[in-house]
């Protein structure tokens, strides 16, 4: 089982414990996942506030770029994990200054968990895949696929 969650509520799950996060907390020794990380193609940092157009399409559209490009890690990666194994892939979604922005202007906010997920069950469909109350409440609803599980946590 993968579980999407937050640094600050990734204690409460069980299983090995990753940051997909471009940084982490001090003091975490959460094991990096840099092929997670919200990077593009050349690795450099994405936001959403660099896209104008339609920024949640273009940041997607960027992220899974960079995903592509990462693709190989991302499989040798997920084809490790067991069936029966328990994951926790950890970011600072909702709890940073950007996502707590969006939460009290629009009621939802933008996590690059929620794309790591759909590309997890795009390569390996019989993993389930949790999310944390935060993301399956209130991720913007296009990176919160329905097929997921949510854990009141």
């Amino acid at each position: 089982m993968i579980f999407l969650t937050s640094f600050q509520k990734a204690r409460r799950f069980p299983g090995r414990k990753y940051s997909v996060a471009r940084t982490k907390p001090m003091g975490c020794a959460y094991e990096d996942l840099e092929f997670f990380a919200a990077t593009g193609r050349r690795r450099e940092p994405l936001s959403l506030y660099r896209f104008k157009q339609n920024p949640l399409q273009e940041f997607e559209q960027e992220l899974c770029n960079g995903y592509g490009e990462r693709l190989e890690e991302i499989q040798r990666f997920l084809a490790l994990i067991t069936d029966s194994e328990d994951i926790v892939l950890a970011c600072w979604c909702p709890f940073s200054k950007d996502t707590m922005k969006q939460l009290e202007k629009r009621g939802m906010f933008a996590c690059h968990t929620g794309i790591i997920g759909k590309v997890i069950k795009t390569i390996r469909p019989g993993l389930e895949i949790v999310m944390d109350h935060d993301r399956s409440e209130h991720l913007v609803p296009q990176w919160r696929p329905k097929l997921f599980t949510t854990i009141r946590i």
